[in-house]
């Protein structure tokens, strides 16, 4: 069966008047919607989605109606974990075609959006991504504590 993802509550990291919304299990088939509804490559979401191993995603909101998504997956190899990532980079592109990206690592894609900060971190098999970071949070301090469960 899947991988037991455990996600940390990072509301507190967020400042004042942000709470937790929701938190679920994409899984597999999620992952392929959410891909797909930018990729439009149904095979090629299919199979960057195949290697899925356990994932936990959050949603936080604050008083002003932003929205931040905070997603850990961890995949079957890390081949499959690359795949996820390629595609997930590709489809951010897509979904924020104005975004000001920083210099790519191998490691991580992040962007400054007109929805916030976006960041995607491969290791290994895992994955963590956070979408809608507003400007006042340090990214590195929430990537830190999702990558310390």
């Amino acid at each position: 069966g899947p991988v037991k993802v455990s996600l940390p509550d990072v509301s507190s990291s967020l400042g004042r008047g942000w709470r937790r919304i929701e938190s679920d299990v994409n899984g597999e088939w999620s992952f392929y919607l959410i891909l797909d509804q930018f990729l439009k490559s149904s095979p090629d979401s299919k199979r960057a989605a195949a290697g899925w191993g356990g994932d936990r995603y959050s949603v936080y909101e604050n008083q002003r109606g932003q929205v931040l998504y905070v997603s850990v997956s961890a995949w079957d190899t890390e081949k499959d974990a690359r795949e996820f990532y390629d595609a997930y980079v590709m489809r951010s592109r897509l979904r924020y075609p104005a975004a000001q990206a920083s210099p790519d690592t191998a490691t991580l894609w992040s962007a400054r959006t007109a929805e916030g900060h976006v960041s995607i971190e491969i290791r290994g098999k895992r994955i963590v991504v956070i979408e809608g970071l507003p400007q006042s949070v340090q990214s590195r301090s929430i990537l830190r504590s999702l990558w310390a469960v």
